[in-house]
């Protein structure tokens, strides 16, 4: 058994940083830390010592203050306000369901069909705040993204250029592969020809499912590393 992806984990609450292990250890290696104030130096030991993580997963919101008996004081202050909340958002999701639908998932995913390799993605201004479970889970089937309405600047015109550069190495490496395939198929006809002074069928057929091996092989372990991941 190959070694597992390392993933670097920091949420100051202990129970997400045990429930995400629990869920995922059976695939990843996982680290985790609870403060924040010791994540870089953390990551730079597993730098220094090249353990890079494979992935990095960061909390937002982290306790304001150092003073523990302070930052207990507001703990219950701010959990009830998150309790409240997300009691708001899923009372006001019920008018806003009674007003519009989320076409954009259905769309998404036939669009996928028609664009196997362009990158999608859902432009909302709150759609990620009132998604569920369910439909997170049918974007990143769809390989979808998300992008948020309102951003300006530096943050969307780095997003397109993203998904756009995304796109072009997609597109480069599968032209690369086709001429690779091309050129391998005319080099196995030729070599036949001049050494056999005819073509040999059994080269040719052996050729041509080499090429079409290198040109699939992409896709085969992208597939493959997915269904592994699920």
């Amino acid at each position: 058994m190959g070694k597992k992806p390392l993933i670097f984990f920091c949420d100051d609450k202990k129970k997400w940083t045990d429930q995400f292990t629990e869920r995922h250890k059976e695939n990843f290696e996982i680290i985790t830390t609870n403060k924040g104030s010791d994540f870089l130096k953390e990551l730079k030991a597993f730098v220094k010592r090249g353990q890079v993580p494979d992935i990095i997963l960061i909390d937002l919101y982290h306790p304001k203050f150092d003073d523990v008996d302070k930052q207990a004081k507001l703990n219950p202050v701010g959990e009830a306000a998150i309790a409240r909340l997300e009691t708001t958002i899923k009372n006001e999701k019920i008018p806003i369901l009674e007003t519009w639908e989320p076409l954009g998932y259905f769309l998404l995913e036939n669009a996928r069909k028609l664009c196997p390799d362009t990158p999608i993605a859902i432009y909302t201004e709150q759609g990620l705040t009132l998604a569920n479970n369910d439909e997170l889970k049918k974007v990143s089937e769809a390989k979808g993204e998300w992008f948020l309405k309102g951003t300006k600047g530096i943050y969307e015109d780095d997003r397109l250029d993203r998904m756009l550069n995304a796109n072009l190495y997609v597109n480069t490496t599968r032209i690369t592969l086709w001429t690779l395939a091309v050129v391998i198929i005319i080099a196995a006809l030729a070599y036949s020809f001049i050494v056999e002074r005819g073509i040999d069928y059994t080269i040719s057929f052996g050729a041509t499912l080499v090429s079409f091996a290198i040109a699939v092989m992409p896709r085969i372990i992208s597939y493959i590393v997915q269904k592994k991941r699920r």
